[in-house]
């Protein structure tokens, strides 16, 4: 909340006191509207009424500019680019408002599903692959619902072995509810990311339709996950971090996990415990130079003097 500057105040204490309590209640109840006009639980209202706003705005405004310009030519073009951008944020309001209302209720019903690791896999997923297109939309959201599907059958079986293990015969019993309730809660948050990522894709879609298109100068810092820490900027790091999900879309990069400087006559000697990363097995040569090798967790990308590893989940 913003404060109050009053200069030459006269009066009673009282007075004073009441008008810096109505101010700030006033000040409260205007914070709460625009924090309640900003929730995506009930869709983003806020946002749903500035696309409105801008559509009639521009409706009205682009065919006055030709006429305050006496010319027919800027007004047909004025409102032939008023009327489409009517048409579009009218469209694009309700759109949005479904994708955030989706978004929500899908977060929600998954909660209750108490697979920490599965929401926390999910989140990173979401916000490294967000849908650019109505198709893309529609894929990302089968593919959100077989995952999510096929994610709370395992867990009615390994639910119940895990708490067995750590709490005997209750940790069975609360397992086996857990692992019941995560395939109702996940099947549930997977079939509305359908509607939801396909209403994002459209959104996303028209949004890329009226940017510019950016380009990113330097490719981005590395997040050194063993060290849970940034280091300085280093170009080559940054380089396949950037590089390898490019050269296989099946990955959906996390963080880089390690780089690890060795000499040519000390690989030998490097072994799945100094990389803190399990077995590994070898695929496709991406060049004559650089080697990748894959398992659910990491790469490893082995260049002449640099040992890189990659933390990443594949794509299902």
């Amino acid at each position: 909340m913003s404060g109050l500057a009053v200069t030459n105040l006269f009066g009673e204490g009282n007075e004073v006191m009441n008008q810096l309590a109505n101010y700030h209640k006033e000040t409260f109840k205007f914070s709460a509207l625009k924090l309640l006009g900003s929730s995506n639980l009930i869709g983003n209202p806020s946002r749903f009424v500035s696309h409105i706003g801008t559509g009639v705005t521009d409706f009205f405004v682009k065919p006055y500019q030709g006429i305050k310009d006496l010319s027919i030519v800027k007004v047909g073009t004025g409102f032939y680019d008023g009327s489409k951008s009517l048409l579009k944020n009218s469209i694009m309001a309700p759109v949005g408002a479904v994708a955030k209302i989706g978004q929500s209720i899908s977060k929600g019903t998954l909660a209750l599903s108490f697979d920490d690791q599965f929401i926390a896999s999910k989140n990173i997923r979401e916000l490294r692959n967000q849908p650019k297109s109505v198709g893309d939309g529609i894929r990302k959201g089968l593919d959100s619902a077989k995952i999510s599907f096929f994610s709370g059958v395992a867990g009615v079986f390994s639910k119940p072995v895990e708490g067995a293990r750590q709490q005997g015969l209750y940790g069975f019993l609360k397992g086996g509810a857990q692992g019941a309730a995560g395939l109702v809660t996940k099947t549930i948050s997977g079939s509305i990311d359908i509607i939801a990522k396909t209403s994002e894709g459209l959104d996303n879609q028209s949004k890329a339709a009226h940017q510019m298109d950016v380009h990113r100068i330097r490719r981005p810092r590395p997040f050194y996950e063993v060290h849970n820490r940034i280091r300085p900027y280093n170009r080559i790091h940054s380089f396949w971090l950037s590089i390898v999900p490019q050269k296989r879309e099946s990955l959906d990069l996390s963080n880089l996990y390690d780089v690890i400087e060795v000499h040519e006559e000390s690989k030998n000697i490097i072994d799945e415990q100094t990389l803190g990363s399990s077995t590994h097995q070898q695929i496709d040569v991406l060049s004559n130079k650089y080697r990748l090798k894959e398992d659910e967790t990491s790469i490893l990308v082995i260049t002449k003097n640099l040992i890189i590893v990659i933390k990443s989940v594949i794509r299902q």
